[in-house]
């Protein structure tokens, strides 16, 4: 039998050669926009889609990209609004939006022929599912590089530009090869991977230690050079890989793919992280929660990554403490209008051992989510 990737319609053919693609970046927050900035750089055609007042600034004065090497500016063609948009047969979508705002995207997309290829540029896990009912040619991408945006029609790329794609729920195909020679050409490290979901789920690990840097107002060189920082994330990453091997699950992260020897990495001494390789002391990688508290935004991506493993763990009845208090208090966080660093590390790791202590019904968390065996 054929992989269930096989089974859906294939692009390969339904789209030109891709020099004559348009890539319709949609969510252009930093890391949609550093993406569409790298590709016009090398002359692809882009066209970004995000905030009213970050396509304005790059319409009028166009978008200034710097990263380690300096910086440059470029032109890309901006909207605030997908709606209307007339819809060519080259089009790729990039979603670069954050978990929490896909649906709204989808909506935005009722006009965008079905047969478009849509590339998943983002965190957790849910997002190729909810694509897919909608789009068939549906892919994976995990995203191992940082961006932040300094201002509306600037963005700083901070560290690696490693890319990985692959068809969802499993496969690759020609076209997939394409888009990441597109990328390459761009300056991203993008390769083609028939398991991106395993890669994705191992970001969802790393990802659940977003909720304790921005509670104890760290970074990541900070965080994974301090011995007891290290500590608290290993647990909350235990915690989360235990939950998905009670699941059937075994996510893939680090150089050898093992997510184990990742977090024995990080307990030893925090040198596994991507981060932490060549990293100055003047630059500091802030995660998208802190950034989110930080801006005063009301949503963030933790019920999506910190919600998720304890609504899988409620479920296989795997204890959750570590990711239950940080769900919890960035919730409240959230609540009371405040910003990074409410909490100190003894005060989370108190809440943890009353959790431990006394586990009780605990926060909601998510929906199931779909790839499960």
């Amino acid at each position: 039998m054929p992989a269930v990737a096989d089974l859906r319609p294939p692009v390969t053919d339904l789209r030109p050669a891709v020099t004559d693609l348009r890539f319709v970046i949609c969510g252009a927050g930093a890391v949609g926009t550093a993406l569409g900035g790298y590709l016009a750089r090398t002359g692809r055609n882009v066209l970004l889609v995000g905030r009213p007042d970050h396509a304005e600034a790059i319409r009028t004065n166009g978008l200034l990209l710097e990263n380690a090497s300096g910086s440059f500016r470029v032109h890309p063609p901006t909207r605030s609004d997908i709606s209307g948009l007339q819809w060519q047969e080259s089009d790729v979508v990039f979603l670069a939006c954050k978990s929490q705002d896909t649906p709204e995207f989808l909506r935005s997309l009722e006009d965008c022929p079905r047969q478009t290829p849509v590339f998943c540029f983002q965190n957790g896990i849910r997002n190729e599912r909810w694509v897919s009912r909608e789009f068939p040619n549906t892919y994976g991408v995990l995203v191992n590089f940082s961006a932040r945006m300094h201002g509306p029609g600037s963005v700083e790329h901070t560290r690696s530009e490693t890319l990985v794609l692959g068809r969802y729920p499993e496969g690759e195909d020609r076209f997939a090869r394409r888009v990441a020679e597109a990328l390459g050409e761009a300056g991203f490290q993008a390769s083609v991977d028939p398991h991106v979901m395993a890669w994705k789920w191992g970001k969802l690990i790393l990802n659940l230690t977003n909720a304790f840097m921005a509670l104890t107002d760290s970074w990541v060189e900070r965080a994974y050079s301090i011995a007891e920082e290290r500590r608290f994330m290993a647990e909350t990453m235990k915690e989360g890989l235990a939950v998905l091997r009670a699941h059937g699950i075994e996510p893939r992260m680090g150089s050898d793919g093992r997510a184990d020897h990742f977090i024995a990495g990080l307990e030893a001494s925090g040198a596994g992280h991507p981060a932490l390789q060549g990293a100055t002391e003047d630059r500091r990688t802030y995660p998208s929660t802190w950034q989110d508290l930080k801006r005063g935004r009301r949503e963030t991506e933790v019920p999506h990554f910190n919600g998720e493993i304890v609504a899988l763990g409620r479920e296989a009845g795997v204890p959750t403490p570590y990711n239950s208090v940080l769900l919890e208090e960035v919730e409240a966080v959230l609540a009371r209008g405040r910003g990074p660093g409410s909490l100190s590390l003894d005060e989370l790791q108190e809440k943890v051992e009353t959790a431990e202590a006394d586990p009780g019904p605990g926060p909601s968390g998510g929906e199931r989510p779909a790839g499960l065996p």
